[in-house]
C-alpha cells in the first residue's frame, strides 16, 4: 500500500486524492514539541482527523524525534524522550493507526565506539518494551536515519525478533546520503521491514524531494523490492514528500515507470 501525508491546509483536497487512489495517510503532525505540549491544539487536530472516519488500522503515524535520546546516558533526557514517545503512541491509538515511526538517533560521531552502539541497543529494547506497555496491537517501526550501517538496525530486529509489533521503516533516502550502498541494507532488513519511506535527493543530503527529481535510481529500488519480496501490501510505503502537488507528481512518476505497485 502507497501512503501519503496529509496535511491540514489541505486536507479536503488530500483526502479526495487519497480515496481515488486507495492511498494511506501518515500523520505528521504530531511530533512537534508545541503540538505535543498545547492540549487544545492537540486534541483538535486529533478531532478532525478522526472525522475523516478513516479505514481502521490502515494508517500510520511519525512518532515524536526532535531531540529524542531514548538511550541517553543522563537518566532525565531518557526519561522525558520516553513520555514523548509515549505521547505518539497514545495518539496513534486514538487516530486508530496500525504503527508508528521513530528515529534510532544514533549518532554517526560515535558509532565506530562499540560502547556508543552496546548502550544504544540494550537501551533501545527497554524503551521498546516500555512503549509496548503502551501499544496495544500498534507496531513500532524504527527508522535509520543518521546510521551510516544497516548493523545497528539489525542488531535491535535481532533482539525483538520475539516481538511480532516491531518492524523496521528503511528511509531509502537516508541511506543513500550516509551509506549509498542500497542493496546491502535490503539483504541485511529485508525480513524485518515493514515499512518504507521514499522521497528523492542529489545524494549529498536528506532534500525529500518529488520522486524523479533527484538522483535515486528507483528502478534499481524496485528491482530490490521484488528481489527480497518486499512488494506485499501489508508493507506500506510512504510517499515522504512536502506538499501534495509534490505528492501527485511523485504518485504519477511511480505509476507511470511501473515502480513498487
Amino acid at each position: 500500500m502507497i501512503a501519503i501525508i496529509p496535511e491540514l491546509s489541505d486536507l479536503s483536497n488530500c483526502v479526495e486524492f487519497a480515496e481515488k487512489n486507495s492511498l494511506g495517510f501518515e500523520y505528521n503532525d504530531f511530533y512537534e514539541p508545541c503540538i505535543l505540549d498545547d492540549k487544545l491544539e492537540l486534541d483538535k487536530r486529533i478531532n478532525i482527523y478522526k472525522s475523516l472516519n478513516r479505514p481502521y488500522k490502515k494508517d500510520t503515524l511519525h512518532g515524536a524525534f526532535y531531540d529524542i535520546i531514548h538511550f541517553s546516558v543522563d537518566e532525565k533526557i531518557r526519561n522525558h524522550s520516553i513520555y514523548r514517545m509515549t505521547q505518539s503512541m497514545e495518539v496513534a491509538e486514538k487516530l486508530g493507526c496500525r504503527g508508528v515511526v521513530f528515529h534510532t538517533n544514533i549518532s554517526p560521531c560515535f558509532a565506530h565506539s562499540q560502547w556508543y552502539i552496546n548502550d544504544w541497543l540494550e537501551k533501545s529494547v527497554i524503551a521498546l518494551e516500555k512503549l509496548f506497555e503502551y501499544a496495544g496491537d500498534i507496531e513500532i517501526y524504527f527508522e535509520n536515519m543518521l546510521d551510516n550501517s544497516p548493523e545497528y538496525l539489525y542488531m535491535l530486529s535481532e533482539s525483538m525478533k520475539n516481538e511480532k509489533r516491531f518492524g523496521v521503516c528503511l528511509d531509502v533516502a537516508h541511506l543513500m546520503v550516509m551509506s549509498g550502498k542500497t542493496e546491502i541494507w535490503f539483504e541485511k532488513l529485508a525480513p524485518f521491514i515493514k515499512h518504507f519511506h521514499f522521497n528523492d535527493n542529489n545524494l549529498l543530503y536528506d532534500e525529500h524531494l518529488t520522486i524523479g527529481n533527484g538522483k535515486i535510481d528507483w528502478k534499481q529500488v524496485s528491482v530490490l523490492l521484488k528481489q527480497y519480496n518486499l512488494f506485499d501490501g501489508n508493507i506500506s510505503k510512504l510517499i515522504e514528500v512536502r506538499g501534495l502537488k509534490s505528492a501527485e507528481e511523485s504518485f504519477k512518476y511511480i505509476k507511470d515507470n511501473e515502480l513498487f505497485v
